[in-house]
């Protein structure tokens, strides 16, 4: 039986559309696309990690995980994520606690954090470019860079100053409550541009 060979003109077509593919991709990472699914889209799956330290489980009793979560992008993992809280279903994050934990699996620029952070809050709510200039600022100072294995986690009590952690150990304070609500609503408003993911973490 001879080999079956492909005519020109379809060999053509599944070449260029390999080509476009591949420069997508490159585009892609080079841009910082990877960067945009710090928090957003992907595929979903379980996620592993370690528990929420002390103050967190001091401030928020009864703490118990809601969900988790996986996220991949065209096959590359970006982190395993997990919400802890103390009831499942809660469709309006606002008024409660939570402990969220992000587990990087590549290496990340605090400031690329920053600025998509920044601009998934605008995607939700019409804030001043003003404002958003001052938080992102704010985000930059507290983000550090983050390599495979590492962990960014961040305890939100409503109406209170948000503290972040870095492989478990206090990284910083972010004092402005508005900021706070805005950042968490990144996963669990609404509006969120992942909304599977949001519900996976809240267990909905």
């Amino acid at each position: 039986m001879k080999p079956y060979t492909w005519p020109s003109n379809k060999r053509a077509i599944y070449t260029k559309a390999v080509h476009a593919t591949l420069r997508f991709t490159r585009k892609a990472l080079a841009s910082g696309a990877v960067y945009a699914l710090l928090a957003f889209g992907g595929n979903i799956a379980w996620a592993t990690s370690a528990n929420p330290p002390s103050e967190a489980v001091q401030a928020i009793p009864g703490l118990k995980k809601l969900g988790e979560g996986k996220l991949s992008w065209w096959g590359l993992s970006i982190y395993d994520s997990q919400l802890w809280g103390t009831a499942t279903g809660q469709t309006d994050f606002k008024p409660n606690s939570y402990w969220l934990e992000l587990q990087y699996k590549r290496s990340f620029k605090g400031s690329e954090i920053a600025k998509k952070s920044r601009e998934e809050i605008q995607d939700q709510h019409p804030y001043s470019p003003q404002k958003l200039d001052a938080w992102q600022a704010e985000l930059t100072r507290i983000f550090p860079e983050v390599v495979k294995g590492d962990t960014l986690s961040a305890l939100y009590l409503p109406g209170q100053p948000m503290r972040f952690w870095h492989n478990n150990k206090p990284l910083a304070t972010l004092a402005d409550p508005e900021l706070a609500t805005a950042f968490m609503g990144i996963w669990l408003d609404p509006k969120t541009s992942d909304p599977e993911l949001r519900a996976k973490l809240l267990g909905l």
